[in-house]
């Protein structure tokens, strides 16, 4: 298991976990699902929750605006 700062770990909660990209740390939720025939565990994520950093904590994602959609005709 990787080692995290304590910063980093403050913001880990159940069902969540860190991916570090280029030196950022990410936090998503997730959950497992024991895959039938076999003894193994696959990790499903839920989602991403935000990213994290020393000075700001964790920043949530911006929401994806989407605007009135619009059919053109050609031809």
């Amino acid at each position: 298991m990787a080692t995290y700062p304590d910063w980093v770990m403050k913001h880990k909660k159940k069902g969540t976990y860190i991916n570090v990209v280029k030196g950022k740390y990410y936090l998503y939720a997730a959950h497992s699902e024991r895959i039938k025939g076999t003894n193994k565990v696959r990790r499903i994520s839920d989602g991403y929750l935000g990213r994290i950093t020393q000075e700001d904590g964790l920043i949530p994602p911006k929401e994806k605006v989407t605007g009135p959609v619009i059919v053109l005709e050609y031809g």
